[in-house]
């Protein structure tokens, strides 16, 4: 089952990209929803594996957003820990980890 939730992940992510920025708790939120019956940590490590493989097949790039309004507040952070709890949930400020497609080059996302 779990390669199953793997595959129907990656295949949500990329969908998702093509529209724009998705934060890395989306995905948790996707497989939490989906009807694969994964513990938390499992669904965690699926999405952590599903961001390794965004970034090193897919060209997708990370990027710090802002909550609610996916203003960027950064567009190239350094030093990100993807395998920290932190990258699932928005900082106190309501800063949260995202992807985007790098061929979308951060085109139509808010700049201040």
């Amino acid at each position: 089952m779990t390669n199953a939730a793997g595959e129907w992940l990656s295949r949500e992510a990329v969908e998702h990209l093509e529209m724009g920025p998705v934060g890395v708790y989306e995905l948790l939120w996707l497989v939490r929803g989906a009807e694969f019956g994964l513990d938390d940590e499992t669904a965690k490590a699926m999405v952590r594996r599903t961001v390794d493989w965004l970034l090193s097949e897919k060209g997708s790039t990370l990027v710090l957003l802002k909550w609610p309004t996916g203003e960027i507040i950064d567009d190239a952070p350094e030093g990100i820990d993807t395998s920290a709890a932190s990258m699932f949930e928005p900082d106190a400020s309501g800063v949260y980890l995202a992807l985007v497609d790098s061929r979308a080059a951060c085109e139509g996302l808010d700049r201040p």
